[in-house]
Formats: structure tokens, C-alpha cells, sequence
């Protein structure tokens, strides 16, 4: 439970926190360029206590580097009954609002509801995963974080870095994200990008919705530039140059690949104000990659008109995510809180102590 990790840190007798504060500063001294943390951790058990004091860790012995977290939970709980289901969402509750105070947090799960339910978990159209096996969930989660955060994770000097991500992210005060996948990217044509290559995508948020609230909706009357969340979209595995050089004549106006994209995602969604990366290298799907992808995903990652030949597995994907603090993560919050007020607390031991 929350309060059981978060004892667990201070406990004298097992030493934990410090010496965890022990490592993370060893291996923070070992960089030459420090640009911040990636926390990935479990929100729905006593892990996300622990969470929580890693979090404030960071943020007063590092409070010059950024900080994006990601809470992780599984779509299907060990054991399923009810008490076990609201401890999931009180654990999860109090793991991200203990977290929202600095950086970005993109709470990460395949389940659909915040309150976990047996036969509710995200679907993908080109995929068959067991949501019981963390493998198949896991595989399916890094892909995503991988593909999102290449931008700011490049050799060199790419001229991103991991604070220009969440200053773009979270403007206006919003550091709740969503994370979408198109895992692998649906192509049928070249113009696909120019019809809904951007209305496909996966959301990997619990209570995420496309469908913005009445007040949000009120604001998008007006359809002003100003009221657009800004979305990162990271697209990797295809030849931008090939897309651009094929568009329609509609978009012979603009001047490069990535203007064209994000051209392409501002017409199809239109709270976005769209930044786009591309990245040539395709997503590996080798082992141990988990192979649950369907019989026409070939073993390049396209999509098939016939079933891939037996004993073939999928090598490479092209992949598509976005990355946004709007309408998606504004209903899934929405929606923790509102459940989160139903539970007894005092039905749900070392909570918060």
C-alpha cells in the first residue's frame, strides 16, 4: 500500500532510502550532461509510496534538472476482488497527486477504467496480447516510451532537451499527460497521413477520452490558434522525405516533412497544436520483444493483405505516438477523481500510514 512504501524509505532498520540516495547520486555524478530523471514505477501497489519520496528526492537534491514520471499499472490485477480493485485506484489516487507538483507525469496502464475490471483492457487492431502477462503489457508500454522520448535522447546536440518537452507540454499549468500509440502505424497509401493516420491512435491512459468536457468544448468554439493543447508527435521507422515528396497538391505549400505532418494532425485533431519528430530507425521487434502481432502485420511491420507465412516473426515496426496534456488526459483525471471520492479509506489498511 501508499503509506507502507513510503515507511519503508525512512525505516532505520532496512536503511532503503538512503541507500538508494547512495546510488542515484553516484550515477548522477558519472554523467557528463545531465539533463534530468525518467521514473518509471508501480502505481497501483506499496510502490508508489516509494514513488512519491523518490519524487521528493529529486526534487529538493536535484531541483535544477527535470523530472518526467512515469506511473505504471497493470491492466489486470494479481487477484481480482473488490477490495484488492480499490486499492489500485487509492494507491494510483495518491501516487500522481503526490507527483503533479513539479515535471510531467504520464501515468501509463492498459486498463480502461481506473477501477480495474477483468474484461476491460485497451484493444489494438493489429495486435493479439494476454493482459494478464506483464510481458506482453510491458513490451507493449516501453515501446511507447521509447518512441516518445527520442527526441530529447539523441547523441549529440538534436537541440531538444528533456526541459524544452515538459515547458512545451505543460503550458498553462497542466503536467498531467497522455500518452497515445500506433503501434504499428496503420499505412493503406501514401496519403493516409492526409485522412486519419491521426484519429487511430491508442490511448494508453486509463478513462482517456477524445471528447473534450462541455467547458473545453465552450472554449473550441471560437477555433482560435490560442486555445490548441500543445501534442508531441514522434514518428519513427518511415522515410519522411518518401511521405512528403507524395503528398496531394492541397499541401504543396509547405516547405518541409515535418510541417506537412503536423499540417496533416491539426486538420484531424483539432485541439492540437502538433510539433512533429521524425526518426528514421524502426521500432525492434526481436527477441525478446514479445511477438502479439497479428497474422498480416509482415515481418517489416506493414500491414498485409494475406497472412504472414508460418515461423516468420515481425523484426521492425514503424511506429506513431502523442504525446499531450489536453482533452485526453483532462477526462482521465476527471474520472480518478471522481472515483477516487466513492472509497472508504478506512477499509483500506497502511493507506496512509
Amino acid at each position: 500500500m501508499f503509506g507502507l512504501g513510503r515507511d519503508l524509505w525512512s525505516d532505520s532498520h532496512q536503511d532503503f532510502g538512503d541507500a538508494l540516495e547512495d546510488r542515484i547520486r553516484f550515477f548522477a555524478e558519472e554523467c557528463d550532461s545531465l539533463q534530468g530523471f525518467q521514473v518509471l514505477a508501480d502505481s497501483d501497489n506499496g510502490f508508489s509510496g516509494l514513488a512519491s519520496r523518490l519524487n521528493d528526492l529529486l526534487m529538493d537534491d536535484y531541483s535544477g534538472k527535470s523530472v518526467i514520471k512515469f506511473p505504471v499499472s497493470r491492466p489486470v490485477p494479481p487477484e481480482y476482488n473488490f477490495n484488492k480493485c480499490a486499492a489500485v485506484l487509492a494507491n494510483s489516487a495518491l501516487a500522481i497527486s503526490s507527483m503533479l507538483d513539479e515535471g510531467l507525469v504520464s501515468p501509463l496502464s492498459l486498463a480502461q477504467d481506473w477501477f480495474p475490471l477483468k474484461t476491460r483492457t485497451t484493444q489494438f487492431p493489429h495486435l493479439d496480447y494476454n493482459p494478464v502477462l506483464d510481458y506482453h503489457s510491458s513490451g507493449i508500454l516501453a515501446s511507447a516510451i521509447d518512441t516518445a522520448t527520442l527526441i530529447y535522447r539523441q547523441k549529440g546536440d538534436s537541440g531538444v532537451r528533456m526541459s524544452d518537452v515538459i515547458s512545451g507540454l505543460s503550458s498553462g499549468q497542466r503536467s498531467l499527460a497522455s500518452l497515445s500509440v500506433s503501434l504499428p502505424v496503420f499505412l493503406t497509401d501514401t496519403n493516409t497521413f492526409e485522412t486519419d493516420t491521426f484519429t487511430k491512435m491508442t490511448h494508453l491512459l486509463p478513462a482517456a477520452s477524445d471528447q473534450p468536457s462541455r467547458s473545453l468544448n465552450e472554449e473550441m468554439s471560437t477555433s482560435s490558434i490560442q486555445e490548441r493543447r500543445p501534442h508531441l508527435y514522434t514518428l519513427r521507422g518511415l522515410l519522411k522525405t518518401a511521405l512528403f515528396k507524395h503528398r496531394s497538391s492541397e499541401y504543396s505549400g509547405f516547405g518541409t516533412p515535418e510541417e506537412y505532418l503536423e499540417q496533416c494532425a491539426a486538420t484531424q485533431n483539432m485541439t492540437a497544436l502538433p510539433r512533429m519528430y521524425c526518426h528514421t530507425k524502426p521500432l525492434k521487434t526481436v527477441r525478446p520483444f514479445p511477438q502479439i502481432f497479428k497474422p498480416e502485420i509482415s515481418i517489416d511491420g506493414q500491414i498485409l493483405t494475406k497472412v504472414r507465412t508460418p515461423g516468420e516473426t515481425v523484426q521492425v515496426l514503424p511506429v506513431l505516438t502523442s504525446w499531450s496534456t489536453g482533452a485526453q488526459a483532462q477526462a482521465s483525471l476527471g474520472s480518478l477523481a471522481t472515483r477516487a471520492k466513492k472509497l472508504n479509506v478506512a477499509k483500506l489498511p497502511r493507506l496512509l500510514d
